[in-house]
């Protein structure tokens, strides 16, 4: 039962990241939400490799937590000023929200088996959408407040979004 909210912690973080990502490049036409889905598609191919190469000698609940390191220290990255490490860190956490997006199936369905699936899936993921939601309302409180203290009442780049990513 943990690796499964540990999936769903970890996809309720990265899918609002994703979600946003968007909004965080200060230019119009930067590359941040083909970067991530690029990445993306590659890290769901990761499981495929990892089960062929190493015949299941990684338990799939130990590979979710080691792809985690790497997404975590990749959101630690974001906290940096630096152009490069948004786009890094982008690279990361797509490719990292990938792989672990489809090793969440089969976990699904070994915790619960395969009677009621799609319930016990959409149960799991379910925690998406009302995080977005929340953590919609939260940041545009954040960068509203940020807008205004900046006198233009208008909330662009690092600077100002930089108290989300610390939340």
């Amino acid at each position: 039962m943990q690796s499964g909210i540990v999936t769903s912690y970890q996809g309720l973080s990265t899918k609002i990241y994703i979600d946003i990502v968007h909004v965080v490049s200060s230019a119009p036409g930067t590359a941040f939400v083909p970067l991530s889905s690029s990445f993306g598609f590659f890290g769901r191919l990761i499981p495929s490799f990892i089960d062929y190469y190493i015949r299941h000698k990684i338990s799939r609940p130990a590979l979710v937590a080691i792809l985690m390191v790497p997404e975590a220290a990749a959101f630690i990255l974001l906290l940096s000023s630096a152009n490069t490490s948004l786009f890094i860190s982008t690279a990361i956490i797509g490719t990292c929200t990938g792989a672990i997006s489809s090793i969440a199936i089969s976990i699904t369905a070994e915790l619960f088996g395969t009677v009621n699936f799609p319930v016990n899936h959409n149960i799991m993921v379910a925690n998406i959408p009302l995080g977005s939601l929340v953590f919609g309302q939260l940041a545009s409180h954040v960068y509203h407040k940020e807008g205004v203290l900046s006198g233009d009442g208008k909330c662009i780049g690092m600077e100002c979004y930089r108290s989300t990513f610390i939340l």
